[in-house]
Protein backbone atom coordinates (compact mmCIF):
# COMPACT_ATOMS: atom_id res chain seq x y z
CA UNK A 1 0.00 0.00 0.00
CA UNK A 2 1.36 3.66 -0.75
CA UNK A 3 1.98 5.94 2.02
CA UNK A 4 -0.17 9.24 1.02
CA UNK A 5 1.39 12.66 2.47
CA UNK A 6 -1.53 14.53 -0.09
CA UNK A 7 -4.90 15.28 -0.80
CA UNK A 8 -4.55 14.82 -4.69
CA UNK A 9 -3.22 11.67 -6.04
CA UNK A 10 -2.55 10.87 -9.73
CA UNK A 11 -3.59 7.39 -10.93
CA UNK A 12 -1.03 6.96 -13.34
CA UNK A 13 2.25 5.24 -13.37
CA UNK A 14 3.22 7.71 -16.22
CA UNK A 15 6.24 9.65 -16.16
CA UNK A 16 5.26 12.15 -18.77
CA UNK A 17 2.04 12.70 -16.67
CA UNK A 18 4.39 13.20 -13.24
CA UNK A 19 6.45 15.64 -15.18
CA UNK A 20 3.80 17.78 -16.26
CA UNK A 21 1.52 17.36 -13.09
CA UNK A 22 4.83 19.03 -11.73
CA UNK A 23 4.26 21.98 -13.61
CA UNK A 24 0.98 23.21 -11.79
CA UNK A 25 3.50 23.29 -8.11
CA UNK A 26 0.71 21.04 -6.37
CA UNK A 27 1.40 18.58 -3.44
CA UNK A 28 0.40 14.78 -4.49
CA UNK A 29 1.14 11.23 -4.97
CA UNK A 30 0.92 8.85 -7.28
CA UNK A 31 -0.71 5.21 -7.60
CA UNK A 32 -0.52 3.03 -10.20
CA UNK A 33 -4.40 2.28 -11.40
CA UNK A 34 -5.40 -1.47 -12.14
CA UNK A 35 -7.42 -1.49 -15.00
CA UNK A 36 -7.92 -3.56 -17.74
CA UNK A 37 -7.43 -0.69 -20.73
CA UNK A 38 -7.92 -3.40 -23.41
CA UNK A 39 -11.07 -4.72 -22.18
CA UNK A 40 -12.42 -2.24 -21.84
CA UNK A 41 -11.64 -0.70 -25.28
CA UNK A 42 -12.90 -3.64 -26.81
CA UNK A 43 -15.90 -3.39 -25.14
CA UNK A 44 -17.26 0.00 -26.28
CA UNK A 45 -15.79 -0.70 -29.66
CA UNK A 46 -17.95 -3.78 -29.84
CA UNK A 47 -21.10 -1.35 -28.60
CA UNK A 48 -19.90 1.58 -31.03
CA UNK A 49 -19.22 3.93 -28.59
CA UNK A 50 -18.09 7.40 -30.51
CA UNK A 51 -13.86 7.28 -29.61
CA UNK A 52 -14.29 10.50 -27.18
CA UNK A 53 -16.39 8.29 -24.75
CA UNK A 54 -14.09 5.72 -25.18
CA UNK A 55 -10.98 7.85 -24.04
CA UNK A 56 -13.50 9.14 -20.91
CA UNK A 57 -14.45 5.82 -20.02
CA UNK A 58 -10.77 5.02 -20.15
CA UNK A 59 -10.15 7.75 -17.40
CA UNK A 60 -13.14 7.60 -15.48
CA UNK A 61 -11.76 3.67 -14.75
CA UNK A 62 -8.38 4.52 -14.20
CA UNK A 63 -9.68 6.98 -11.53
CA UNK A 64 -12.50 4.99 -9.88
CA UNK A 65 -9.70 2.30 -9.54
CA UNK A 66 -7.67 4.28 -6.89
CA UNK A 67 -11.13 6.48 -5.97
CA UNK A 68 -12.13 3.40 -4.33
CA UNK A 69 -8.66 2.90 -2.22
CA UNK A 70 -8.82 6.06 -1.11
CA UNK A 71 -12.65 7.56 -1.23
CA UNK A 72 -11.36 11.01 1.11
CA UNK A 73 -8.70 11.99 -1.93
CA UNK A 74 -9.02 14.20 -5.09
CA UNK A 75 -7.69 11.62 -7.69
CA UNK A 76 -7.12 12.54 -11.17
CA UNK A 77 -7.55 10.41 -13.88
CA UNK A 78 -6.39 10.59 -17.78
CA UNK A 79 -5.78 8.14 -20.76
CA UNK A 80 -5.28 9.11 -24.57
CA UNK A 81 -6.09 7.64 -27.78
CA UNK A 82 -5.28 8.26 -30.77
CA UNK A 83 -7.53 8.08 -33.98
CA UNK A 84 -6.72 7.48 -37.27
CA UNK A 85 -9.55 7.05 -39.35
CA UNK A 86 -11.86 4.48 -37.96
CA UNK A 87 -8.53 2.98 -35.74
CA UNK A 88 -7.41 3.27 -32.45
CA UNK A 89 -3.34 3.08 -32.53
CA UNK A 90 -1.81 1.95 -29.28
CA UNK A 91 1.38 2.29 -27.91
CA UNK A 92 4.07 0.48 -30.55
CA UNK A 93 6.09 -0.88 -27.63
CA UNK A 94 9.27 -1.21 -30.35
CA UNK A 95 11.08 0.48 -33.26
CA UNK A 96 8.91 -2.00 -35.76
CA UNK A 97 5.49 -0.96 -34.80
CA UNK A 98 6.79 2.67 -34.08
CA UNK A 99 8.42 2.74 -37.74
CA UNK A 100 4.92 1.02 -38.82
CA UNK A 101 2.52 3.57 -36.98
CA UNK A 102 4.73 6.15 -38.27
CA UNK A 103 4.80 5.43 -41.87
CA UNK A 104 1.01 4.85 -41.81
CA UNK A 105 0.19 8.45 -40.54
CA UNK A 106 2.83 10.34 -42.50
CA UNK A 107 1.70 12.94 -45.00
CA UNK A 108 -2.01 12.48 -42.96
CA UNK A 109 -4.24 14.07 -40.36
CA UNK A 110 -4.90 11.93 -37.14
CA UNK A 111 -6.79 13.33 -34.43
CA UNK A 112 -5.72 12.54 -30.53
CA UNK A 113 -8.01 12.61 -27.59
CA UNK A 114 -7.27 13.12 -23.92
CA UNK A 115 -9.62 12.42 -21.75
CA UNK A 116 -9.45 13.56 -17.59
CA UNK A 117 -11.59 12.24 -14.89
CA UNK A 118 -11.05 13.98 -11.28
CA UNK A 119 -12.76 12.51 -8.17
CA UNK A 120 -12.88 13.55 -4.75
CA UNK A 121 -14.60 13.43 -1.22
CA UNK A 122 -18.10 13.67 -1.95
CA UNK A 123 -18.35 12.29 -5.17
CA UNK A 124 -17.39 15.38 -6.70
CA UNK A 125 -17.10 14.15 -10.55
CA UNK A 126 -15.56 16.09 -13.49
CA UNK A 127 -14.52 14.59 -16.91
CA UNK A 128 -13.90 16.20 -20.03
CA UNK A 129 -11.51 15.65 -23.25
CA UNK A 130 -9.20 17.82 -25.53
CA UNK A 131 -9.18 16.79 -29.33
CA UNK A 132 -6.01 17.49 -30.89
CA UNK A 133 -6.25 17.33 -34.91
CA UNK A 134 -2.64 16.86 -36.03
CA UNK A 135 -1.40 16.84 -39.85
CA UNK A 136 2.07 15.30 -40.27
CA UNK A 137 4.49 16.10 -43.28
CA UNK A 138 5.26 13.49 -45.24
CA UNK A 139 8.18 11.58 -44.14
CA UNK A 140 10.70 9.43 -46.27
CA UNK A 141 11.63 5.87 -44.15
CA UNK A 142 15.47 7.43 -43.53
CA UNK A 143 13.63 10.51 -41.75
CA UNK A 144 11.48 7.85 -39.75
CA UNK A 145 14.40 5.80 -38.67
CA UNK A 146 16.55 9.03 -37.92
CA UNK A 147 13.48 10.53 -35.56
CA UNK A 148 13.09 7.25 -34.02
CA UNK A 149 16.53 6.38 -32.95
CA UNK A 150 16.60 10.17 -31.46
CA UNK A 151 13.52 10.32 -29.08
CA UNK A 152 12.83 6.25 -29.43
CA UNK A 153 9.15 7.35 -28.34
CA UNK A 154 7.91 3.61 -27.69
CA UNK A 155 6.21 4.24 -25.10
CA UNK A 156 4.17 7.42 -26.87
CA UNK A 157 0.83 7.19 -28.40
CA UNK A 158 1.67 7.89 -32.03
CA UNK A 159 4.88 6.69 -31.73
CA UNK A 160 6.29 10.71 -31.08
CA UNK A 161 7.06 12.93 -28.64
CA UNK A 162 6.35 16.36 -29.32
CA UNK A 163 7.75 17.93 -26.55
CA UNK A 164 11.21 16.76 -28.24
CA UNK A 165 12.06 15.99 -31.58
CA UNK A 166 8.47 15.14 -32.53
CA UNK A 167 7.82 18.52 -33.71
CA UNK A 168 9.70 18.63 -36.38
CA UNK A 169 7.31 15.92 -37.98
CA UNK A 170 4.37 17.77 -37.95
CA UNK A 171 3.03 20.40 -40.76
CA UNK A 172 0.06 22.23 -38.89
CA UNK A 173 -1.26 21.42 -35.16
CA UNK A 174 -5.00 22.75 -34.33
CA UNK A 175 -4.89 21.98 -30.05
CA UNK A 176 -6.64 24.46 -27.86
CA UNK A 177 -4.05 23.13 -24.82
CA UNK A 178 -0.63 21.67 -26.38
CA UNK A 179 0.47 19.69 -22.88
CA UNK A 180 -2.81 18.01 -23.27
CA UNK A 181 -1.09 16.25 -26.17
CA UNK A 182 1.82 15.40 -23.77
CA UNK A 183 -0.57 13.62 -21.65
CA UNK A 184 -2.65 16.04 -19.10
CA UNK A 185 -4.23 19.52 -19.76
CA UNK A 186 -2.86 21.41 -17.38
CA UNK A 187 -4.93 24.19 -18.47
CA UNK A 188 -8.34 23.05 -17.72
CA UNK A 189 -7.06 20.77 -15.10
CA UNK A 190 -5.52 23.70 -12.83
CA UNK A 191 -8.89 25.17 -13.29
CA UNK A 192 -11.04 22.38 -12.18
CA UNK A 193 -8.81 21.91 -8.84
CA UNK A 194 -9.10 25.45 -7.86
CA UNK A 195 -12.82 24.89 -7.80
CA UNK A 196 -12.62 22.13 -4.89
CA UNK A 197 -11.79 22.91 -1.75
CA UNK A 198 -9.71 21.33 -0.01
Amino acid sequence: MNTIKHKIILASSSKYRRRLLDRLGIGYDTIKPHVDENLIKIQCLEQKYPLKLIAEKLASAKAESVFLQHPDHIIIGSDQLLAFGNKILNKPESFENAFAQLKQIQGQTHELITAVTVMGAGHFLHSWAIHARMQMLELTDKEITDYLNIDQPYDCVGSYKLEAHGIRLFKTIDCADWTAIEGLPLLSLAQVLKKIPF
